[in-house]
């Protein structure tokens, strides 16, 4: 009765669904509010989550460690504890006396002074433990370290074992002891020493298994103390354990005991080692999702070099900041991989351990280990700082990194978003801007005593290296300040040795600190403006940066300090940050120029143009002054050709069209000074005109203009009448130009105008909106009008609407960026010393070069050219253009549907596609600047030659910082050619040749864009295309190189029709006659050519 009851309360208040209101356009259209636009990110979120735990469960399958590996290293483990344990035990020494005790194996410790107190026995050790991510099961196949640690016996501790470095030398001399043994044992193949995390008073014992199971893993054996033999409160921050006095062997050095927190910080993390072991284990236990996390955040710091060298941030670090934030309740169990992961990175991205630091305790007062260390991270003990040996700088790179890589996640226009950030290598090298490497340390100890860092030297046991680190990082950081965004550090790396040599110094040639520096806008600004002279500052800055500090009044009216660097060129402005470094390195540091390695902007040196009574800019120019009164001059001349009165139409717009108006040029273009009005229009006809005095040519290259005017519907619907059209507008401008500005010299012709302005000649074309469209309108026989799309139209295409635009695009990124037209400029320079000029177009490499500043990530925008050109070698050797297009998205114009488009489409017509496919807004799916050229065999060609420049570069970067030195990676032996035509230099063009001034006036106006090499070179390739591929350097333009292509070889029917440059070898077999062919290509060049080089190792001829 009551379900009954209630079904007629339910028909009661039934109520049928109302109609769809029908919505107007402006409720239909209007913004989402704020519910409707949460709920839209949630979901976002949501897709995001699920699709980043897919490709987390797939990535985890190839990184976690199989089972059956798994049983055999534990089997290998137990084999290995049982054989340590049951070693003999030996007669008690004393520590001073254990140097020799051992003579197939050396100590890994620096054992000066020698005279140290306290015994040492040997025995098996006290207990065997494994610990680390392999215990706890968070280890990476990828990099298996399996870590063990080794009680001490019982009978080894003493009471005053934490003074003056006893614990550590019986740590070091009890795994000689170890190692001693081990090297006879069956069970391993090789005994090994190591720094545990480089930290050359920390080494660790390297075991690798017999047989196969060498290559899987390697075994880390650590040393602890005994339980309760040494108390913590005896190791807080502020304690003395190393005696002065001991130290320098002078009695009466310690009237004040300094304290030595890195040294008591070193012991305790052995102390400690095994609890906070535990205290993981109990952490991840019974939890897949954070397990993963913490995997997938140490992948992310071994992708990014962050868990490398001296001072490092660790994984074990990682871990125990997952475990911390679950503590806290911003982790826990019921969020998945994902969430996890952006959680802890937006907390790195947005917390600050260098000025507050996190403990497990949040009672805790951190002031008194921030006052002694440089980041802070209590463990759950509160008595030790995980993070005593990460380096500030460390740490602000892993903030960097970390508020870099959570906006590619959180960016849905980044379609590989997960790839980038988890799997993408990103070096230490190319992730910043400029280098700067301290060697040689062992001069350095003589500035640490200058320094009066005695006490220092004293806890980092003379390693001058650790005790001018925080010196020179708190002056670089202070100099630096305004014109970097990220200084970073990467630290010493020993590398492993053989048991039986001598443990590296830490003043090895091995042993060097690597500054790194992103730069920002504010890295060519000429003054450091300091504070105002009436103020305490002022004595402050002017101690700082000596005697370069001046009183100076500003526009303002303002009277401050400042510090003024006179440069005369950009090429000098970019060198300001090396002189900055070595100037405040020597007055603070005493760290001389020999000491002091500087990498940043080598390569800008190839462009370097000579000084010429300031034909080509000041001395020390790559040539933007050059372009920049080149552009000035263009400006100008646009806003002539505005103001002209006679014009029938009024021009709408002008855009230039050459690489030299948005500096990616190789080569500035050169001024030309006319002598006389008179007669300067006549054209150099005679051969002895058209030279320089050293015979050089004088030919120059115009500046390509286009004009676009207003729309009339008076233009002409017929192509031959809008071309005669368009040739009276040229001399209707010649006119009229030089009728209002008697500084201009204008020459008309069918097709273009040529107008000489200020020492530039620029080459003017007239354009009709509609051309396009009339030169694909072809009337048939039936008088009906179709659409056809030839070769010229695809031509007239890219030049009146495609350059266009993408020469606008290219000028935006070249004038927010210098660094973007100097890589382009090498990156040319470096195709054209390949002679592969004439196969790859310039505005082809200006892409490929714009893709690095435009999609970045997952680095930051490079500022430099060195690391640009880097990464442009990169994107070569690594890209697979058979199975991936360039998509350049210029300010974003292309949305998350577009690239879907692209994509699909070129996977839909991959085969009709040419070699290099790049889309950008202006041109999504045909990629017509690459239609025709390069081919696929370039392409080969250009990825085998970035691959080994690559490898020279990046060796080069790392060890030297010469200008000469780079210059290999920009050259490439002639002779794999089979032919080489060598040509008379003095028909180059020498665009960057400098002229003397009586050159530089010249009587008439000079030859216009002829280049003899290239109308050779075009003339070889529509006679012999299908013989012969030709290469030529655009650059030098003194040889052109042959390579025979195989059907050459193929003997042929024998055919009249045929049978030009061929010889009969049989009555039915003719084959290609090469004596001919070379006499043609001689012919063909005429005076052009002077010698043809025949390299007949590499071909031959039946």
């Amino acid at each position: 009765m009551e379900d009954e009851m209630d079904l007629d309360n339910q028909s009661e208040i039934y109520e049928p669904p109302t109609k769809s209101i029908k919505l107007n356009g402006s409720e239909l259209y209007k913004l989402p509010d704020e519910e409707e636009i949460s709920l839209l990110r949630d979901n976002h979120c949501l897709l995001q989550s699920n699709l980043f735990n897919l490709q987390v469960t797939e990535l985890m399958k190839e990184v976690t460690l199989p089972g059956s590996d798994r049983k055999k290293i534990d089997k290998f483990l137990g084999s290995i504890s049982k054989y340590i344990s049951e070693l003999p035990a030996a007669k008690k020494q004393s520590l001073s006396s254990c140097f020799t005790i051992f003579d197939d194996v050396k100590i890994p410790f620096f054992m000066k002074p020698n005279k140290v107190n306290g015994n040492m026995v040997f025995g098996p050790p006290a207990n065997i433990q494994v610990i680390g991510s392999y215990q706890s099961k968070l280890e990476l196949k990828l990099k298996l370290n399996v870590d063990i640690v080794l009680e001490l016996p019982k009978d080894c501790m003493q009471e005053k074992d934490f003074l003056n470095q006893r614990y550590l030398r019986k740590r070091a001399v009890y795994l000689t002891y170890i190692a001693h043994y081990l090297k006879r044992s069956d069970l391993v193949s090789n005994v090994e020493f190591s720094f545990f995390m480089e930290n050359p008073q920390k080494p660790v014992l390297l075991i690798a298994p017999k047989g196969k199971l060498s290559k899987l893993v390697c075994v880390r054996c650590h040393t602890c103390p005994t339980e309760d033999s040494l108390k913590y409160k005896r190791f807080e921050p502020s304690k003395s354990n190393v005696r002065v006095s001991w130290f320098t062997g002078i009695d009466g050095q310690d009237p004040v005991a300094q304290p030595t927190p890195h040294y008591n910080s070193l012991v305790l993390s052995d102390m400690l080692m095994t609890t906070l072991n535990q205290e993981i284990e109990d952490g991840v236990a019974h939890n897949r999702n954070v397990s993963d996390s913490i995997k997938l955040l140490k992948l992310w710091l071994d992708r990014r070099e962050l868990n490398e060298g001296q001072g490092c941030f660790t994984g074990f670090l990682m871990t125990m900041l997952v475990l911390y934030l679950k503590k806290k309740r911003k982790v826990d169990s019921t969020m998945n991989c994902f969430q996890v992961v952006r959680v802890v990175l937006q907390y790195l991205g947005s917390s600050d351990w260098t000025t507050n630091g996190i403990s497990w305790d949040d009672e805790k007062d951190l002031s008194e280990y921030h006052e002694h260390f440089e980041v802070v991270f209590l463990d759950p003990s509160g008595h030790h700082n995980l993070c005593f040996e990460v380096s500030s700088l460390v740490y602000k790179r892993v903030q960097h990194e970390a508020a870099l890589s959570l906006s590619i996640l959180h960016n849905p226009k980044i379609r590989n978003g997960f790839e980038m950030v988890f799997l993408q290598p990103i070096p230490f090298l190319t992730s910043v801007d400029h280098l700067l490497r301290i060697k040689r340390p062992g001069v350095l100890r003589e500035f640490c005593k200058t320094l009066n860092l005695h006490n220092s030297l004293v806890e980092y046991n003379r390693n001058a290296l650790l005790c001018l680190r925080s010196l020179l990082t708190s002056v670089l950081g202070r100099g630096l300040k305004s014109r970097v965004q990220l200084l970073s550090l990467s630290g010493c790396k020993y590398g492993t040795w053989d048991v039986t040599a001598s443990a590296p110094l830490w003043k090895s040639p091995i042993s060097y600190l690597t500054f790194g520096m992103l730069l920002n806008s504010e890295t060519q600004s000429v003054i450091d403006k300091g504070p105002c002279a009436d103020t305490p500052e002022a004595a402050a800055f002017r101690k700082f940066w000596g005697d370069k500090s001046d009183l100076r009044q500003f526009k303002d009216g303002d009277i401050s300090e400042a510090v003024v660097w006179p440069c005369e060129s950009k090429a000098q402005k970019r060198d300001l940050m090396e002189k900055i470094c070595r100037h405040l390195l020597h007055l603070h540091c005493r760290v001389n120029n020999n000491v002091a390695e500087y990498t940043g902007n080598q390569l800008d040196k190839l462009l370097l143009t000579e000084k010429n009574s300031g034909v080509l800019g000041p001395k020390s120019s790559t040539g933007e002054e050059s372009c920049s009164g080149l552009n000035q001059s263009y400006n100008e001349l646009c806003r002539q050709l505005r103001q002209l009165q006679k014009s029938p139409l009024p021009v709408k717009s002008v855009q230039g069209l050459s690489a030299a108006l948005r500096g990616t040029e190789v080569n500035p273009p050169l001024k030309i000074s006319l002598l006389k009005r008179q007669g300067r229009k006549k054209l150099m006809t005679d051969a002895a005109n058209c030279l320089f005095r050293d015979g050089t040519s004088r030919v120059i290259y115009p500046i390509e203009v286009i004009c676009f005017l207003e729309s009339s519907g008076k233009w002409p619907q017929d192509v031959d009448a809008l071309q005669r059209m368009k040739a009276a507008f040229h001399i209707a401008f010649a006119e009229e130009l030089e009728h209002s500005y008697k500084d201009l010299i204008c020459v008309p012709s069918f097709s273009f105008v040529d107008i000489y302005k200020d020492g530039f000649v620029f080459r003017l074309s007239i354009a009709y909106s509609r051309e396009v469209e009339l030169f694909k309108s072809v009337t048939t026989t039936s008088g009906l009008l179709k659409k056809v799309t030839d070769e010229q139209c695809v031509q007239l295409e890219e030049k009146l609407v495609l350059i266009p635009k993408l020469a606008n695009a290219l000028n935006c990124i070249s004038q927010k960026n210098d660094a973007f037209g100097l890589v382009c400029r090498i990156a040319k320079f470096w195709i054209n010393e390949h002679m592969l000029s004439n196969h790859v177009p310039d505005i082809v490499t200006e892409l490929l070069c714009a893709y690095l500043f435009v999609h970045p990530h997952p680095q930051s925008e490079p500022r430099s050219s060195m690391v640009a050109f880097h990464r442009f070698l990169q994107l070569l050797s690594t890209h697979d253009f058979a199975a991936s297009p360039i998509v350049v998205n210029f300010n974003d114009d292309l949305e998350e549907k577009d690239f879907v488009a692209v994509i699909q489409h070129f996977k839909d017509n991959r085969s009709s596609l040419p070699p290099i496919f790049i889309s950008t807004p202006f041109d999504k799916m045909r990629s017509t600047l690459t239609s025709q050229r390069p081919a696929v065999v370039i392409v080969r060609r250009l990825k085998a030659l970035a691959s080994k420049t690559l490898e020279k570069l990046t060796d080069k970067m790392l060890n030297t910082d010469q200008m000469k030195s780079f210059q290999d990676c920009f050259t490439s032996s002639r002779s794999a050619y089979d032919v080489l035509i060598k040509l008379d230099p003095k028909f180059s063009l020498l665009r960057h040749k400098p002229q003397s001034r009586k050159d530089a006036d010249v009587p008439a106006l000079p030859v216009i864009g002829f280049n003899p090499a290239e109308r050779y070179l075009l003339e070889l390739e529509q006679s012999y295309g299908e013989v012969a591929c030709f290469f030529l350097d655009s650059g030098r333009c003194d040889a052109i190189g042959v390579l025979w292509k195989p059907s050459v070889f193929n003997d042929e029917d024998f055919k009249i029709d045929k049978f030009s440059r061929r010889q009969c070898l049989t009555a039915k077999k003719a084959g290609r006659d090469v004596n001919a062919v070379l006499e043609d290509f001689r012919l063909l060049g005429q005076d052009l050519v002077i010698k043809i080089e025949l390299h007949a190792d590499n071909w031959k001829f039946e």
